[in-house]
């Protein structure tokens, strides 16, 4: 994540802690991070969305299998995750490119942005449960 501009690390309390999460990162996921040869992928997935659900974000399942390139990962999201992502990724006019000629953001801003976003999601989900 990091090689890619985000800010994160990984956990060594990996769940021992309030966010539940192998990585702790800017974004509004609960990472599981699974390195392996086989694995059990329901067991995986629930552990997963159990700790999104505590810390009201979205679970995001990240594996590397054996043999695999060291950059290359399998992300399993929420289906309707990976739904609103499409949808904000055609709404949005491409403007990257214009946007890096006239603002360049450093690191810092940028995960204090993403943290930003990850805690008006956080509150905006709390908000939805209480008027359920």
């Amino acid at each position: 994540m990091r090689s890619h501009g985000f800010k994160a690390f990984r956990d060594s309390a990996s769940g021992g802690s309030t966010h539940k999460s192998d990585i702790v990162n800017g974004l509004d996921y609960s990472m599981e991070v699974k390195t392996v040869k086989k694995l059990n992928l329901k067991e995986c997935w629930r552990q997963v969305t159990r700790d999104s659900s505590i810390a009201h974000n979205s679970p995001l399942l990240a594996i590397h299998l054996d043999g695999m390139p060291e950059n290359e990962w399998i992300i399993g999201l929420h289906s309707n995750d990976w739904v609103e992502l499409e949808k904000t990724a055609r709404q949005k006019p491409k403007i990257e490119d214009n946007r890096a000629e006239t603002h360049q953001y450093d690191r810092n801003t940028i995960y204090a942005l993403q943290q930003l976003k990850s805690q008006i999601n956080r509150v905006s989900k709390l908000l939805e449960d209480e008027n359920q």
